[in-house]
Order: structure tokens, then sequence, then C-alpha cells
């Protein structure tokens, strides 16, 4: 992500355990802009995140509902790539795939 971009590197270590999640995205996402020129942004993306999947939907409905929420601040098309990637450790042992 960002290789050789000329760009300096920081790098951290965070211990995660069974049940979390990592959330990537790329600049596209955050950076939609609306017809008035007002980015989408970190803030509205994470406040999305938090109240569109506090129980009441599953992760892909969650996701889904994003990226509809994006294409339609960015008045219906996007001009930058516009990818988010969840992840969750499940744990050592196999466990049902739930969305």
């Amino acid at each position: 992500m960002g290789a050789d971009l000329g760009l300096p590197v920081t790098e951290a270590t965070e211990q995660l355990e069974p049940g979390d999640r990592l959330l990537l995205y790329t600049d596209g996402i955050v950076e939609a802009r609306d017809v008035h020129g007002e980015e989408f942004g970190r803030d509205r993306f994470a406040d999305f995140i938090r109240r569109h999947h506090s129980g009441r939907h599953t992760l892909h409905e969650t996701l889904r509902r994003l990226m509809a929420a994006v294409v339609e601040h960015h008045d219906g098309r996007l001009d930058d790539d516009a990818t988010v990637l969840l992840v969750e450790w499940r744990g050592g042992h196999q466990q049902e795939l739930t969305p």
C-alpha cells in the first residue's frame, strides 16, 4: 500500500486478539468530494462504521452501505480508487463463517 511513493514509512506493532477486526481503506473513500467540494472525510467514515455496525447489520451489509454512501456523496461516480478491506481474527480453531 503506497509502495514507491517516496514517503516516509512508520512501522508499528499492535497485539491483536481473537475477535479483533482491522479495517483498511484507500484514500478514495475519505477524499470523495460532494458537489461543493466537501470530502467524505475520516470522521464521517468512522462515524458511519460505528453507527451502521452497532449490531443492527452484518459486516457485509455495513460495508455495502458504506460504499453506497461514498458513491452517493461523490455524485454517483468515483474519480479515484475506493477500496475497503475488513479482516477479522477468528482465533486458532475452525469456526463457521458468518457475514
